[in-house]
């Protein structure tokens, strides 16, 4: 399957903010943050 540049990006984009949210949401859990699942939502 061929993606447009903009998919491209789009996907490396959305990937990026995944891994964030996942890394975050990790974090919190170490940190034994309440409701930890607020450090993955972008601000």
């Amino acid at each position: 399957m061929r993606f447009s540049r903009i998919d491209q990006n789009l996907a490396v984009r959305a990937a990026s903010l995944a891994l964030s949210a996942w890394v975050a949401f990790a974090i919190a859990s170490v940190w034994h943050v309440q409701h930890a699942y607020w450090a993955a939502m972008p601000a």
